[in-house]
């Protein structure tokens, strides 16, 4: 008798269009995707003459496909998507090209240098390379050995090309889409993986999956859906190619090496909604482990609830195993109800089938409701909301009953009733929305699950302590530029002392004055830079864990213009008449800096003024003060943030300056009975615009008057004599001084012969 041993083989990933995981770099689902196809490619053009060398396989596509719109790019957005894995470095390596190589016209995809990299064979005029640069590449080496998924997407509409890589945008710069010219000889010039006739161009590594899109630019969502193992399906475009995989047309490998493909189109408008799932494969052997060719395999889902259908939207299909003794299912895709459940495999003549256990997953994310807080024993302001889609987050998922739950020690939160669990269905947009939560007496952080078959969500929640803020200041009012602390002081019941952060903030203007850190209820700032005027402060206690925010009432601080002082110093005190005095007045205010001017009074009257203060400080300089005492006093004329104010009076005492007297007698010697002129000169000490006046009296020894002359304008006094006796005569001039000028004298010696 012979007994026939069926074994069941789940290979997600591995010789299918499967579902993958990820959206970084990676290998897809199950392990790698078909060893068997490194370094091996397929081609198709025209009507299926090979066009590479013998050294490489390619396979044909069937003529039935050749005249379908979907292998004719030109003139239409279009995509292409895959994915590969290599070491290859080097020029442009070749996946993907559609056009004519030999006219030079038409698009490529490939590695170059390790990026992936789109070209425009610009040989048509209308895109010269000139004026068209034809290159675009990643900006990520991806020649690293590991599996990635590749996206071209060529928007016509919106005149720009994009490259994708591990479903992520990747190129290195834009590139304007060009519309060469379409004179291409066959409609259906299109290649997978081979290179050119030369070995120079041939892609080395391994290759899966590819799926090219005519009149279709995949928007970033479809590239992930593509990469996480979906098909974006549109009419009648879609061309799809598995290397060694029984889905679809089955095409012969040409080449030498026999490693056959299979390629279908797509026509349907419907995506599907889970996703396409695990490739199912039945490995059928004797009872001495031979494998059985050539025997019917039969794979049916479940009728109903959680479930899938085949190609073509069957539930059962029927395969038969290859050489190797495995029949491989088509492709699955899940049906719109989560849940697992069982996909059988049954050969005629074994009552037992092979069984596959199967979850359709779905999406679930908290959409609403987290994270939040609010004060223990009061509700939460937000309910909790989750969104449920598929797995790739393209269609909603409604009527799915979604279970929330919260936790029932330390701190949680209840729904009405009390309750810690509620259920709430789904509706037309896939939101399910809980009943409100009300928090317990516990402060502190908790988890809310929302859990939906297949898939579960978390709500980050809190129960915060109320607390109580208050804002003081250690000098109110201040005066300006005058330090003062701001302390936060946060209190809570219990005598917990809260720690968080506070901020200060000045109401009257819109500004932040601090930000200040709260320790064991306490904070505090020191500032100076608060202007003059009245300040609405406010401190706002927030991110404090287990404590809910407050803010303070407001402190109106008072902040007024800073007091000032003056005081004065001379340069000379005393000082002489006509000699020149500096007056400075230093401007001290209370705090910061002083600005403004400064007016000098003697007396009543205005000597000099307005100054402008220089570094607090306003002078003036003078030598017309008169003989006598003078009470100089400055007034300083304040500033918007400081007060005016007058100095104490200074006495600037001004003394006679002394005088210098110079006699001159002429002629000199003179002859007895001859006329003889003395001339007394008289200055001041210094000098200045006012000369001295009074009289010179000249004598001769023991007191002799000779004569007495007013000081003239020109401060000079002559005396003309023809009475001077002969001899040498020792004649002096007195000067007899002013109100300004001391007294003087000097003398000169007459010879008379």
């Amino acid at each position: 008798m012979l007994f026939l041993l069926l074994m069941v083989l789940l290979y997600a990933g591995s010789l299918c269009h499967a579902q993958y995981v990820g959206t970084a770099a990676g290998t897809p689902a199950g392990g790698p995707i078909n060893n068997a196809v490194a370094g091996h490619w397929f081609q198709q053009r025209g009507n299926g003459t090979a066009n590479v060398a013998v050294n490489y396989d390619f396979v044909s596509i069937p003529n039935t496909f050749q005249d379908s719109p979907a292998l004719r790019v030109h003139g239409k957005p279009f995509s292409v998507a895959f994915w590969y894995r290599s070491t290859q470095t080097g020029p442009f390596r070749l996946l993907w090209e559609n056009g004519e190589v030999f006219g030079n016209t038409g698009y490529v995809v490939g590695l170059h240098n390790g990026y992936i990299a789109f070209e425009e064979l610009n040989g048509d005029p209308a895109c010269p390379f000139t004026t068209h640069p034809d290159w675009l590449h990643g900006s990520t080496a991806t020649n690293d050995g590991n599996w990635h998924h590749a996206a071209v997407v060529a928007d016509r509409d919106n005149a720009h090309t994009y490259v994708y890589k591990d479903g992520v945008r990747d190129d290195d710069g834009t590139l304007a889409y060009c519309d060469p010219a379409d004179n291409i000889s066959s409609p259906s010039n299109q290649w997978y993986g081979i290179g050119r006739n030369s070995s120079d161009y041939d892609f080395a590594g391994d290759v899966e999956h590819f799926t090219s899109w005519a009149g279709v630019a995949l928007t970033a969502d479809e590239v992930k859906y593509h990469m996480n193992g979906g098909m974006p399906q549109y009419g009648n475009v879609g061309v799809w190619y598995e290397f060694e995989n029984a889905v679809g047309q089955r095409v012969p490998d040409l080449g030498p090496n026999h490693y056959d493909g299979h390629v279908s189109f797509f026509s349907s408008d419907a995506n599907p909604l889970l996703g396409p799932g695990p490739a199912f494969q039945a490995y059928v052997v004797d009872p001495d482990g031979v494998p059985m060719p050539r025997v019917e395999i039969v794979f049916t889902a479940p009728a109903t609830g959680p479930s899938g259908t085949f190609i073509n939207g069957l539930r059962t299909v029927k395969v038969t195993t290859d050489p190797n003794g495995i029949a491989t299912a088509p492709l699955f895709t899940a049906n719109g109800i989560p849940g697992s459940y069982t996909v059988n495999a049954k050969m005629e003549s074994i009552t037992a089938p092979a069984r596959f256990s199967v979850t359709n997953r779905v999406s679930i994310t908290a959409s609403a409701g987290t994270p939040q807080s609010t004060t223990v024993q009061t509700p939460f302001t937000y309910p909790l909301q989750v969104a449920v889609t598929d797995p790739n987050n393209l269609n909603p998922m409604p009527n799915l009953t979604v279970t929330f739950k919260a936790p029932t020690t330390g701190a949680f939160a209840t729904f009405p009733g009390g309750l810690a669990t509620v259920t709430a269905v789904t509706n037309a947009s896939g939101l399910a929305t809980s009943p409100g939560l009300t928090a317990n007496n516990v402060a502190g952080a908790f988890t809310v699950t929302a859990t939906v078959t297949g898939g579960s969500a978390n709500f980050s929640l809190a129960n915060s302590t109320a607390t109580t803020t208050a804002l003081s200041s250690s000098v109110n009012p201040s005066a300006y530029k005058q330090s003062i602390t701001l302390t936060v002081n946060v209190t809570a019941p219990a005598s917990n002392l809260p720690s968080g952060t506070a901020y200060i903030d000045d109401t009257t203007l819109g500004t932040r004055v601090a930000t200040i850190t709260v320790t064991k209820g306490v904070g505090s700032y020191k500032t100076s830079a608060l202007a003059v005027g009245v300040h609405y402060l406010q401190a706002a206690f927030t991110d404090g864990a287990g404590f809910t925010p407050s803010v303070s009432p407001a402190l109106i601080q008072g902040v007024s213009q800073a007091s000032s002082t003056v005081s004065l110093k001379s340069s000379r005190a005393p000082s002489v008449f006509q000699q020149s005095v500096t007056i400075t007045a230093t401007v001290t205010p209370q705090f910061g800096t002083a600005t403004g001017t400064v007016t000098f009074l003697d007396g009543s009257t205005v000597v000099a003024g307005p100054v402008a203060l220089a570094s607090g400080k306003a002078s003036f300089s003078t030598s017309t003060l008169t003989v006598g005492s003078h009470s100089i006093t400055a007034v300083y004329s304040g500033d918007a943030n400081v007060t005016g104010s007058t100095s104490p009076a200074f006495i600037q005492t001004v003394n006679q300056a002394p005088s210098k007297v110079t006699l001159a007698a002429s002629p000199n010697p003179a002859a007895v009975g001859q006329s003889v002129t003395l001339t007394a000169t008289v200055v001041g000490v210094p000098s200045g615009a006012v000369r001295p006046t009074g009289t010179v009296t000249f004598t001769l020894p023991g007191n002799t008057v000779l004569g007495s002359v007013a000081v003239n304008s020109s401060g000079k006094a002559k005396l003309t004599l023809t009475t001077l006796p002969a001899g040498s005569n020792v004649i002096t001039a007195t000067y007899g001084g002013d109100s300004n000028f001391t007294g003087n004298f000097g003398t000169v010696t007459e010879v008379v012969q």
